[in-house]
């Protein structure tokens, strides 16, 4: 529930920039922060659940991969904000 919020927030917070004027890069600079704080906490989440010998592994592995799409956005975010800068 709460990552609904946060996504809902977060998005319109996105809208608003764009209707205020602001430019792209601003707009991938917040997306760029906000996927390197969910990374960040689904890292924390999976060392978590890897501490604990009754983890399920089908949890963890989804944890994983969902981490790997965060590192290609950041990733493809950074490349973006390079070739902007």
């Amino acid at each position: 529930m709460l990552v609904i919020l946060r996504r809902q927030v977060f998005v319109a917070v996105l809208w608003n920039l764009q209707v205020a004027g602001k430019d792209d890069c601003m707009i991938d600079e917040l997306e760029l922060s906000e996927a390197i704080e969910e990374h960040r906490k689904l890292d924390q989440k999976i060392e978590d659940a890897m501490a604990h010998p009754g983890s399920d592994e089908m949890e963890i592995a989804e944890l994983k991969k969902r981490k790997l799409g965060l590192k290609d956005l950041i990733s493809h975010l950074k490349a973006d904000n390079s070739k902007v800068a």
